[in-house]
């Protein structure tokens, strides 16, 4: 689990009886970037483990990292990877991550400089190489904005990541090599859009707008322009979805 506030990481053994051990493994990260206002110090905002589940990777904010870790699934201990760390853009605030479904690609969501950074997975070391960034406002834009979450349809073919601010989704192409080139920025259709969750069939994409308090569908189009289903649904600062099969 990650802890933003104290910008830390720890890792659980999960008991018989579904309960939590006492934390295993415990990490402190450490360091400063470029933004004075959000980056005095570790913010770790996400951990991910590896398709192959050999690896976990922590997305700091506030040290513009990717911290990899090495796992030992038995007893749920972690140990830093051989490379402990892959920079993102300076100032660029790494949030939420995912993989995509070929295991191949891990992508990053920058909630400070408003863009995604895709880099090369390889599954037997861990090692992660930086291939590109792109960003998920239009050209010109001068407003504030932070984006929050990223999504990849399960055939792994489009990629939607959301912008608080600019209040927008934002649609890309994943190329073969995993390559993302931009197809749309639409609204969100509510303030703050803060998670997505698309359906197991790849057909809709749900976005909840937290601050503007609703829940918005979309229907995902063959080429991964976003269609609206019909008016949001009214509800409380939503902030994370989850689709029970």
């Amino acid at each position: 689990m990650a802890n933003y506030s104290s910008g830390n990481v720890a890792s659980y053994a999960v008991q018989p009886d579904g309960s939590l051990s006492a934390p295993v493994s415990f990490f402190q990260h450490m360091g400063t970037s470029c933004n004075l206002a959000r980056q005095k110090e570790a913010h770790a905002h996400c951990f991910v483990i590896s398709p192959n589940n050999k690896y976990a990777y922590a997305a700091d904010l506030g040290i513009d990292q990717i911290v990899c870790y090495s796992i030992d699934p038995a007893t749920a201990t972690l140990t830093p990877n051989t490379q402990p760390f892959v920079r993102t853009p300076a100032g660029a605030g790494p949030r939420h991550l995912t993989f995509h479904p070929n295991g191949k690609c891990l992508y990053v969501i920058n909630e400070l400089a408003n863009s995604i950074t895709r880099y090369d997975y390889a599954a037997e070391t861990g090692m992660l190489i930086e291939r590109q960034t792109i960003s998920t406002v239009p050209e010109g834009f001068t407003g504030i904005s932070h984006t929050a979450d990223l999504k990849i349809t399960p055939n792994g073919k489009l990629l939607y990541g959301t912008n608080r601010g600019h209040d927008s989704i934002a649609a890309y192409q994943i190329a073969d090599d995993g390559q993302l080139s931009l197809i749309e920025i639409i609204p969100s259709l509510g303030k703050g859009p803060q998670n997505l969750a698309i359906t197991a069939d790849g057909n809709l994409l749900l976005c909840a707008n937290m601050p503007g308090n609703n829940l918005a569908i979309f229907h995902i189009g063959a080429d991964g322009k976003l269609k609206s289903a019909g008016r949001p649904t009214e509800i409380t600062g939503p902030s994370c979805i989850r689709i029970l099969k």
